[in-house]
């Protein structure tokens, strides 16, 4: 009885004995075959004494020696060649501020290891389900991950996502003094501090509802919400107050298909970056909702623009993702108490103007749009306007404001 051996150096290779024995002559019907490696694959294709068994087959023992005309043999299951598909779990949002984005992804196989590539580069490792960037640029991009089993099959079809970056618009304007840095931790606690008859406060989740009897029996009340909350910059505790004015001589317009009519009477300290109004329900309650807009992880600046006596003209633009404050200080007067105001200054907001007239400046306001005026008694007056930013991570953001003389006037 002669023996034949072969040794398989690579795994993947079919070994076919017909072809490796070719010229010999097998002894006692049978090809004997000594297996180095245990997950080869044998093709036992042979003519043997006794019948020509076929097939492909696997030895468990890599140093037995293996009868292709065993009956004993079994086959061993057909290689993997079905890839995994891949899906991309979480992603930013569309459009975000953060050029730094971070992306998690998951396989229908595991363990799996992953290729990622960001727009048009090329294709890279990642040995773990998660990806994230370093300083991308503002605009549209395109974020391609796939999967890759461990029989080296590939994910066809990657999963894709397409995001847009715009850091641009939400940063501050050049020449802004950075006026510090630190976070503002709120909570949803409110007092009422001034009560109408039958007035309550209800905290719901994520705002605050403010219930009043009817109107036409609370005309006039003047009724104050306050929110505390904790503001870094010098670690004091502040609180917010909104005051809501009830007039039964406005006209109540018709309600919307929920039953709840809104008059926009809400007045609130623009620094809570708060939204609401009042809202009539059609039982005759009154109903106040007041939104989140509260800023954390911040970032203020200041900004200022002097203007001498004269003609001026302003406008503001929203900006993404920022809220923006202004008040208007007399040069060289701290904080522009009204306290040490020039006599007879003044600015006046020209008629048909979004605004007010407003005297004995400095003064909070809200957004204003169009030509104004401003009045002193020399022509060495000035005001000074003074824009802040801050990041507004909830609510609708802010607007900035420009401003510019236009003439002098006398």
């Amino acid at each position: 009885m002669a023996w034949y051996d072969y040794a398989n150096t690579n795994p993947k290779v079919y070994i076919d004995l017909a072809t490796a024995l070719a010229g010999s002559t097998p002894g006692d019907g049978g090809v004997p075959y000594c297996n180095t490696n245990p997950k080869a694959y044998i093709d036992a294709e042979i003519t043997a004494a006794g019948g020509t068994p076929t097939g492909t087959y696997a030895n468990s023992n890599p140093l037995a020696y293996i009868n292709a005309s065993a009956a004993t043999l079994s086959p061993e299951d057909p290689p993997d060649t079905t890839p995994p598909n891949t899906t991309i779990t979480s992603s930013p949002t569309d459009p975000t501020s953060d050029n730094t984005p971070t992306f998690t992804f998951s396989s229908t196989e595991s363990p799996s290891s992953y290729e990622v590539k960001m727009d048009g580069g090329d294709w890279e490792p990642c040995p773990v389900s998660q990806k994230t960037y370093d300083t991308l640029a503002d605009g549209s991009h395109t974020f391609q991950v796939r999967a890759i089993d461990q029989a080296g099959n590939v994910d066809a079809t990657p999963a894709s996502y397409t995001f847009d970056i715009e850091t641009a618009s939400v940063l501050p304007p050049s020449g802004m003094s950075l006026l510090w840095s630190g976070t503002e931790i709120s909570d949803w606690s409110a007092t009422l501090i001034e009560d109408a008859p039958g007035a309550s406060i209800t905290e719901v989740d994520d705002y605050i509802l403010f219930d009043m009897p009817t109107p036409s029996s609370a005309s006039g009340d003047r009724v104050e919400l306050q929110k505390s909350g904790i503001f870094d910059p010098d670690g004091g505790e502040y609180y917010y107050t909104w005051e809501f004015y009830i007039d039964s001589s406005v006209a109540i317009p018709a309600a919307d298909a929920d039953g709840y009519v809104t008059i926009n009477q809400f007045h609130g300290n623009e620094n809570a970056g708060y939204s609401g109004g009042f809202g009539i329900h059609e039982d005759g309650e009154l109903h106040v909702r007041i939104e989140g807009g509260y800023r954390m992880d911040s970032n203020d600046y200041e900004y200022e623009v002097e203007l001498n006596v004269g003609e001026f003209e302003f406008d503001t633009w929203h900006t993404i993702g920022y809220h923006v404050k202004w008040d208007m200080s007399y040069a060289g007067i701290a904080e522009g108490s009204t306290d040490e105001s020039p006599t007879g200054f003044a600015i006046a907001y020209l008629d048909g103007v979004e605004g007010a007239r407003v005297e004995d400046v400095p003064t909070m306001g809200d957004k204003r749009t169009g030509p104004g005026r401003i009045a002193g008694t020399g022509p060495t007056d000035n005001v000074m306007f003074r824009v802040g930013w801050y990041p507004q991570i909830v609510g609708p953001g802010g607007y900035l404001m420009r401003v510019r003389n236009v003439e002098a006037w006398s």
